[in-house]
């Protein structure tokens, strides 16, 4: 199958969104809804196939495309491929995952937006781009057992900075191109790409900006979910950790990667032991996973607090919010920090972890 064709048979499930525009990121007020919404109500009836009853008849026509769609993904949440009809590949990647050796999170899907996100941060999310949809709803439907009730396993997502978002993605540029770090490095351009901008608060001092595509983001996991009735997600997101861009794995429908997790200086072993020119990165290349591992430990306490969104499942079908359904006030008061955990064992047993790391590098010092 042609990616043209993937592409178009994977926006289906998401095709509703397209429909709607709104802000990118939750939560906006109510009055910023757009004003066809009341035009909308000028129109429909409960009983004469108006305008809603067109949109609600659409709208369950699109579910029951997403069911078919998705419904090969559950089960043990590792399957790579699904067929489709006459043998085609409907699906390419498997649910992104740590791997222990390496410190390498693979066939990581990126969401490439135009805004920062950094580690202990936690947002909610308004996804209404369908190639965004079919993403989210691909990583929700990998999560689910055979019986359909969601598993126990993180479920991890990049963001990455794309000045723009998916209109600058569009334009075909190439400061705008996925890049891993090593292309990044190649580039002799790299530095021509940035601008300066002020703030109101201090018109003086001007602050560069970067205009291209970054390669260090933010590994983000999510925590709660909600299906819109007009085919839009909410999602509750925190963010973990810093990676970098190791390999590209596909671009479209959307970009996914395998990125190396980026540690911060205190949790490097060879750092920890600067008493020794010849102890570095290379040095204890084969620790780094270990590292990384034990930083995945502390997950469990600096991100403890996990909270639901204070929403419903859904109107009285039990599965779809309307907009009217959303506490906005409610969600913004779970934002924009993530909480320590209260339950310091998962914190000893981070902290065993790390000391596990400490004496592996002490027994590689000793039989160097």
């Amino acid at each position: 199958m042609t990616y043209s064709i993937l592409l178009r048979t994977a926006c289906v499930a998401g095709v509703a969104a397209a429909a709607f525009s709104f802000a990118p990121r939750l939560p906006v007020p109510p009055s910023s809804r757009s004003a066809t919404t009341s035009t909308t109500a000028l129109f429909s009836g409960e009983d004469d196939g108006g305008i809603s009853d067109f949109d609600r008849e659409r709208m369950n026509i699109v579910r029951q495309l997403q069911r078919s769609y998705y419904r090969d993904v559950v089960g043990d949440g590792k399957s790579s491929k699904a067929t489709g009809p006459e043998g085609s590949d409907r699906s390419s990647h498997r649910p992104a995952s740590l791997d222990p050796a390496t410190g390498r999170v693979n066939d990581l899907p990126l969401w490439r937006v135009g805004w920062v996100e950094t580690p202990g941060r936690r947002n909610c999310l308004n996804v209404h781009e369908m190639q965004y949809t079919h993403m989210f709803e691909r990583i929700l439907s990998q999560s689910s057992n055979a019986d359909g009730e969601e598993g126990d396993d993180p479920l991890y997502f990049g963001h990455l900075y794309l000045p723009g978002g998916t209109a600058s993605a569009k334009t075909g540029e190439e400061r705008y191109r996925l890049k891993t770090w090593r292309e990044e490095l190649a580039d002799e351009d790299r530095f021509d790409d940035y601008d300066s901008s002020s703030t109101l608060s201090d018109p003086g001092v001007s602050t560069p900006a970067i205009d291209r595509s970054a390669v260090v983001g933010c590994l983000m996991q999510i925590v709660d979910h909600r299906r819109m009735d007009d085919g839009r997600l909410m999602l509750l997101v925190q963010a973990l950790e810093r990676f970098v861009v190791n390999e590209i794995v596909d671009t479209r429908p959307y970009a996914v990667a395998n990125v190396q997790m980026l540690l911060d200086e205190e949790e490097l072993p060879w750092e920890k032991f600067d008493g020794r020119e010849d102890v570095d990165e290379e040095f204890c290349e084969h620790l780094r996973g270990k590292a990384v591992s034990a930083s995945f430990y502390y997950h469990d306490y600096e991100f403890g607090d996990r909270p639901k969104l204070p929403v419903s499942k859904g109107s009285q079908e039990g599965q779809y919010l309307s907009n009217d359904d959303v506490p906005w006030l409610e969600i913004s008061k779970l934002l924009p920090f993530a909480r320590y955990s209260t339950d310091e064992i998962c914190l000893d047993a981070a902290n065993r972890k790390t000391a596990g790391v400490d004496e592996a590098m002490r027994a590689l010092l000793e039989g160097d």
